[in-house]
């Protein structure tokens, strides 16, 4: 049933079809008890199938989670609840979009992958975005108001000329756009990182966002970060599985920082590093970056 979601254009009637389904294969099976395995109460449960409350892209998540939904059936149950709950119209547009590309691909349409939440971004375009301020100031552009050169640079406490080739760098990725009255807006456009790849830009924007937490441990109250660290040994045979649940952690965790019904007012970092204590000889290649 999961797996045919995609058939689906209203993730009410979705929902309702999955109880139906579950109710007819085993009769004591009851809206109560779905509402328990989803992790909402009954009444909120019955409120969304029947129209009247509606999910957030946070709880959606949450939800598809509980359903053991694959990645890309996820995505689709998200955008399913962000085109008819989203706050935004451009990302109500957004999540109509993702949705037909992902109907087209299922239907072999499409050569390449349907899209998601993130567009992946390759190795010579991560070069020009090798510095802290050009992330720091794409997500600046989504807190509300206008947003000018002279904001930025002080918001980010860079020099003017680092601001200016930065937006350069965004707008020909297509991340950023000049309005008529000097300011910068943002684009619907999303970017993430491919994983794995050994380049020394990389390894250098980790080095300077480190940098960057080291200063907040010091001009920062702890009320305003979280830092914390813990010491593991572990099997090397793990180390595939690790990264992926910290991908996981990752993307759920801009699900619910990301959620249109919350105001943003500030922009952070989350930086998580898993690395070896232990002195081992290793290559002297980039690999290790």
């Amino acid at each position: 049933m999961v797996s045919q979601i995609e058939k689906y254009d209203d993730y009410r009637e979705f929902l309702a079809d999955l109880l139906l389904e579950k109710t007819r294969i085993n009769p004591t099976f009851q809206l109560r008890t779905f509402a328990g395995q989803l992790k909402l109460s009954p009444s909120m449960l019955s409120s969304v199938i029947n129209g009247k409350k509606s999910l957030s892209y946070a709880r959606a998540y949450d939800v598809a989670g509980h359903l053991d939904m694959t990645p890309d059936e996820r995505s689709y149950f998200c955008d399913l609840v962000e085109k008819t709950s989203a706050r935004s119209s451009v990302r109500r547009n957004r999540s109509i979009e993702r949705l037909k590309n992902y109907r087209s691909t299922r239907q072999g349409l499409m050569d390449s992958p349907a899209a998601t939440k993130f567009e992946e971004i390759d190795i010579q375009t991560h070069e020009t975005m090798g510095h802290w301020y050009y992330w720091a100031l794409d997500e600046l552009l989504k807190l509300p108001g206008e947003h000018t050169v002279v904001d930025f640079a002080i918001k980010l406490n860079i020099p003017l000329s680092n601001v200016r080739e930065a937006l350069n760098c965004l707008a020909r990725l297509g991340l950023v756009q000049k309005n008529k009255n000097n300011t910068y807006s943002r684009t619907d456009k999303t970017i993430t990182t491919s994983e794995d790849i050994p380049n020394k830009v990389i390894a250098d924007l980790h080095r300077e966002i480190l940098d960057k937490g080291k200063e907040a441990i010091s001009t920062q109250t702890v009320a305003e970060r979280d830092f914390s660290a813990i010491m593991l040994s572990v099997d090397k045979k793990d180390m595939e599985a690790v990264k992926k649940k910290i991908s996981d952690f990752r993307r759920e965790l801009y699900a619910f920082l990301d959620d249109s019904s919350k105001t943003k007012n500030d922009v952070y970092c989350m930086s998580v590093q898993f690395f070896s204590l232990l002195h081992n000889e290793r290559p002297s290649d980039d690999s290790r970056h």
